[in-house]
């Protein structure tokens, strides 16, 4: 009944902004330490103790102002009140203990008397140690317990492991932060942790706060056993470049994976554990924030007119988010399809009302000028009026068909657009003196089996022929990278639609092995590298570990909470089904062509050199394709690629 009419204090409370609780708790904490010094001088001397001298005022007065200050420096408010525990109490105890040694000898160094006595006895100097440390710990236990997080209340129900209703909990990494942790899910009425999970030997089969350390060899025996329901990743301790091996270990299992927030953010309360969602593929095979020198990106984009071309797609479009955070004077966003430029522009009226909102991260950047062009990069008129009138200076050119099947069966559109199209435009940037010039390039380039690789490998000698000749006045370089996550035509939204609707999985070859990257990453690094723009050069980005196709589908599976069909499964959801290797496609990709690699400024990029045709000479053998191509002759098309891009061997021709 008590609970019941005290719900509406309790949710009025927990709705309070972090501010406001904040003030409560110093005007409680000063209330409780002014209370404990005035009952530590009633203990001592037997009577109550009023102030009646300056000295003895400026004594009571002071304790509560040094004793807030001291509970600030020991962290004390670094925690939710609620979620207190073990660190929580040694906090305290470091704060009060630091309190009462200043406040000591402040009284001392001012000489003041308390009732004729010179300084203070020493026994209100321990009474107020203890007093004050019995209380404000107290006062924590309360707020535990009255905004239903007390063990004494809710946690009962942690005691009856036949309740079905609770998720257990498993925390992968032992560390102070998942101790607090550990407190956060007890204090949830939907969680109970069971055990820590850590690689550290020492620690293995210890107790801590009543939560035992297992190894990670045991943990499929004690899913099993405990009846685990949840594996939490601590994304402080877990990093992502270990989370797919984890994942992939528990495939038979029925248990879902997440991964948590900084933890320190949990136990702040800006995020809510039940709110956490479950793990995604992006958060397998991505990987930790990139390194960005913040001074050469600024110097190289700040102020400056950039022109993005392919701007609504999967990466131009990611590249128009970074570098409207990175305050440029203009960008000119040129794209053919008419519906993708309007997504991109719409999304950034979005972000702008956030440059606007004291309360966002992009409070107070610089608006740039945004101007949207539809127009091919083939389109020699349009280029070269994008860039003239909008004077620009760097260009980011992104725009490409890249999907290896369809460019197969439409091999003029594709190098019209991938190869005569970077021509076109790499022409008009050296015309009007555009300073850099980034051609967004692919894994495919290198040794390509498929007429898309052929185009993009063309597009990267194009800009090595400009950059030999052109002896500076535009700064031509590529970068180079793999597959990107999620990215329009990646196997990852298509496994992800198979498995809504139930399947079957398409997986072309068993051995099929790519390399991933997040899109933000990739284009963090993308831009990275144009701001390290040397001429000619082309950039690798270092793309982490491959993953085989086959198990990136099984563990796609096993994050929407399904099981894979197979012999050794035959109660599973979904079913993979392998159907051939496609036209042009590798069971594996390469970066680089020979070794002339060489480390940059950046862990995450190296610069290589490769070979390539004077532009005199493919200038001559590109007007003989664009000849070709108006005849749509497919056969005598892949013999000239063959001839200029070194490796290329058709799939028909092998």
């Amino acid at each position: 009944m008590f609970l019941k009419l005290t719900e509406p204090i309790k949710d009025w409370l927990l709705r309070l902004p972090r501010l406001q609780k904040r003030v409560i708790l110093l005007v409680s904490d000063s209330a409780i330490i002014f209370i404990a010094l005035m009952l530590s001088f009633y203990l001592r001397f037997g009577f109550p103790f009023i102030p009646s001298q300056v000295g003895e005022w400026i004594a009571v007065i002071s304790a509560p102002i040094v004793g807030v200050a001291c509970f600030t420096f020991a962290g004390v408010y670094r925690r939710v009140t609620r979620f207190a525990g073990q660190s929580g109490l040694k906090r305290i105890m470091a704060g009060v203990s630091l309190m009462v040694l200043i406040w000591s000898l402040l009284v001392f160094l001012l000489g003041i008397d308390i009732l004729t006595i010179r300084g203070i006895p020493r026994s209100v100097v321990v009474l107020l140690w203890a007093i004050s440390f019995l209380f404000i710990w107290a006062s924590r236990e309360a707020a535990w317990w009255f905004l239903g997080t007390s063990r004494r209340i809710k946690d009962l129900e942690f005691e009856n492991p036949e309740n079905t209703e609770k998720k257990r909990v498993l925390i992968w990494g032992y560390s102070e932060a998942a101790l607090l942790l550990v407190d956060s899910l007890r204090s949830i009425r939907n969680f109970h942790p069971v055990g820590i999970v850590d690689d550290d030997e020492t620690l293995h089969y210890q107790k801590i706060d009543n939560i035992k350390i297992y190894p990670p060899a045991s943990l499929k025996n004690l899913i099993t056993e405990k009846r685990v329901t949840e594996v939490f990743l601590d994304s402080q301790i877990v990093p992502r470049e270990k989370r797919f091996e984890i994942v992939r270990q528990f495939e038979s299992l029925p248990v879902v994976f997440k991964v948590l927030p900084s933890v320190q953010d949990i136990v702040t309360g800006k995020i809510a554990i039940e709110s956490v969602k479950n793990i995604r593929v992006e958060d397998l095979l991505g990987r930790s924030a990139v390194l960005h020198s913040g001074e050469l990106l600024k110097a190289s984009v700040e102020g400056r007119v950039i022109m993005v071309t392919g701007a609504g797609g999967s990466i131009g479009s990611e590249l128009v988010r970074q570098l409207v955070r990175l305050a440029p004077k203009k960008l000119v966003l040129f794209e053919l399809s008419e519906i993708a430029l309007y997504d991109i522009m719409a999304e950034l009226d979005g972000i702008f009302e956030d440059f606007k909102d004291p309360a966002s991260s992009l409070y107070g950047l610089h608006k740039p000028e945004i101007v949207g062009l539809i127009g091919s990069v083939a389109n020699e008129l349009a280029v070269n009026h994008a860039i003239k009138n909008n004077s620009v200076q760097i260009i980011y050119h992104a725009a490409a068909y890249k999907h290896v099947p369809i460019v197969e069966d439409n091999p003029v559109p594709g190098l019209e657009n991938n190869s005569i199209g970077t021509w076109t435009i790499a022409q008009a940037a050296l015309k009007h003196s555009v300073e850099r010039f980034v051609l967004i390039s692919t894994d495919k380039a290198v040794r390509p089996t498929n007429i898309m690789g052929a185009s993009k490998r063309l597009a990267e000698m194009v800009l090595q022929g400009m950059a030999a000749e052109n002896n500076g006045k535009t700064i031509f370089c590529m970068v180079r990278f793999g597959n990107v996550l999620d990215s329009s035509g990646s196997v990852v939204p298509k496994f992800r639609k198979q498995i809504e609707s139930g399947g079957p999985i398409t997986v072309t070859h068993p051995d099929v092995i790519r390399y991933f990257m997040s899109i933000r990453e990739a284009v963090g690094l993308v831009i990275q590298a144009g701001a390290m723009a040397k001429d000619g050069v082309i950039f690798v980005l270092d793309i982490g570990e491959p993953v085989k196709i086959l198990e990136l589908a099984r563990t796609m599976v096993q994050l929407a909470g399904q099981r894979v069909r197979d012999e050794n499964n035959p109660n599973g959801n979904i079913e993979i089904v392998f159907t051939g290797l496609r036209p042009g496609e590798k069971l594996y990709e390469e970066l680089l062509i020979g070794d002339n690699t060489l480390p940059t400024d950046h862990p995450r990029i190296s610069q290589h050199d490769e070979p390539f045709l004077r532009l005199s000479e493919l200038d001559i053998q590109l007007n003989k394709l664009k000849k070709i191509m108006k005849n749509h002759d497919t056969k005598a098309i892949k013999q000239l690629l063959g001839e200029l891009v070194e490796g290329y061997v058709s799939s028909d021709r092998r």
